[in-house]
């Protein structure tokens, strides 16, 4: 409001001026001179203020009240000076702050939308991790449940085919035994002193280990028990009908008469002579 005050009546002083009032103009000017005392912000109205009373002093006559005021008039120009240096430094400096604190606060921006992007892509990257990791376990999970179940239909078909296997080796080795008991029964060849498992075995056509497994299989016995086993059971079934009993063990394929002794109590649990008293022959 006094800034204003200031305005007027140094408006009003050059109005009247202007229309030859000099007393008047003057008087307007020392007003707004007064009134710009008491005011610390007015420096632009003061100097025009005392400028023109320094004119219109020197105008009306009054050298003194104009030197009076132009040195005021130079005092505060010099002040206004130094006031305005100090404050264009002082807007320089806050400029330049605002400048600094503006590139400051748009780096922090770039920064922060950097940041942001960053945790964005990071975000992005173990969600999509998360996908992947979860896709292997659910893979995982599927592999292992095909796995088992892979290992367990291959360990039934193991026992399966294990089990054909062996009821087909089974088959075929009691085919095997009854061909073998067969061609011992009815070609009598345990009759033969000198008979052996090779010599057998060409007989019926197939090999000797096969021929001995089978044996083994249905008999627990070797080719040599087994061979022994069919002669003491011929001689078993004719020694009621035979009166030369050397000549029966002879006949039924013991080299000796020690080996018939031996072998007819290993399956009879006696000699012969117990076994024909047990059975009602009376020794001849």
């Amino acid at each position: 409001m006094p800034a204003m005050a200031i305005y007027v009546y140094t408006a009003l002083g050059e109005l009247a001026w202007q229309n030859k009032e000099i007393e008047k103009a003057i008087s307007f000017l020392e007003i707004a001179v007064n009134v710009a005392q008491s005011q610390t912000r007015s420096s632009e109205f003061k100097l025009k203020a005392y400028r023109l009373l320094n004119v219109y002093y020197l105008a009306t006559g009054q050298p003194e009240k104009a030197m009076n005021a132009w040195s005021r008039y130079d005092s505060l120009y010099s002040q206004y000076e130094k006031m305005s240096k100090e404050q264009r430094k002082e807007e320089l400096a806050r400029q330049l702050r605002g400048k600094e604190l503006s590139f400051t606060v748009e780096e922090q921006r770039i920064k922060l939308e950097q940041t942001n992007r960053l945790i964005l892509l990071i975000l992005v990257i173990c969600l999509f991790s998360f996908v992947i990791l979860f896709g292997v376990y659910l893979l995982y999970r599927q592999k292992k449940r095909l796995l088992n179940s892979i290992e367990q239909k291959d360990k039934e078909l193991k026992e399966l085919t294990k089990k054909t296997v062996v009821e087909d080796n089974t088959t075929q080795e009691a085919q095997l035994f009854e061909r073998i008991e067969k061609l011992m029964v009815d070609e009598q060849l345990f009759m033969n002193k000198d008979l052996n498992l090779d010599d057998f075995s060409k007989m019926l056509g197939s090999n000797r280990s096969y021929v001995s497994a089978a044996i083994n299989q249905f008999t627990k016995q070797n080719f040599s028990q087994w061979v022994n086993r069919h002669r003491v059971g011929y001689f078993i079934e004719n020694v009621l009908n035979e009166e030369n009993l050397q000549e029966l063990a002879s006949r039924s394929g013991f080299a000796s008469q020690a080996s018939f002794y031996r072998w007819f109590k290993v399956y009879t649990g006696m000699t012969p002579k117990q076994y024909i008293d047990k059975s009602g022959r009376a020794d001849r």
